[in-house]
């Protein structure tokens, strides 16, 4: 009877273990979800400010208010940050298709490249001081920036919202 009682307590504590092995595996998933949220958020507010210097460069482009090497420069500071920013999201949506249960994020790519192009317009516009031009693709690449970032903030809120149906219905 005692070797009964002993096994018992064993079968308990291995399902004890199991339910916080499970708990910690939940918790880790929880961490990976909040991370890529967190990313995507930054990414966000990136986006924003990088539209945001666009825009005051646009209005500095058509003002000829600086050299066309002084414009040039910022211009390029603008598309080296966007460059940047595109290898972050491609981590953040590597990172969230590495979860057990990724988030059901837009694809964004075709909006990315499309920036990517007016930026690139906008440096050979400065380069051949077409201001007029270049002020109008700078403005273009802000707004596509934008509404890319709100683009990202419908599809993250879309995303959480099936992701607390899911949770409701699991528990």
């Amino acid at each position: 009877q005692n070797k009964e009682a002993i096994q018992q307590q064993l079968e308990k504590m291995d399902k004890s273990n199991e339910d916080v092995k499970k708990q910690i595996d939940r918790t880790l998933e929880q961490f990976k979800q909040l991370e890529v949220e967190k990313r995507i958020n930054e990414e966000m507010s990136a986006l924003k400010k990088l539209a945001e210097a666009q825009k005051a460069l646009a209005q500095k482009t058509l003002e000829k208010s600086e050299t066309k090497e002084e414009l040039q420069k910022q211009q390029e500071a603008i598309n080296r940050k966007f460059e940047e920013l595109k290898q972050e999201m491609q981590k953040t949506e590597e990172k969230n298709k590495a979860q057990e249960s990724p988030m059901n994020m837009d694809d964004t790519k075709q909006d990315q490249e499309a920036i990517q192009k007016s930026l690139e317009e906008s440096s050979e516009s400065i380069e051949k001081k077409q201001n007029k031009k270049a002020a109008e693709k700078q403005k273009e690449s802000a707004d596509q920036m934008e509404e890319l970032a709100e683009k990202m903030k419908k599809s993250l809120e879309k995303s959480q919202e099936e992701q607390a149906e899911e949770d409701y219905y699991t528990l």
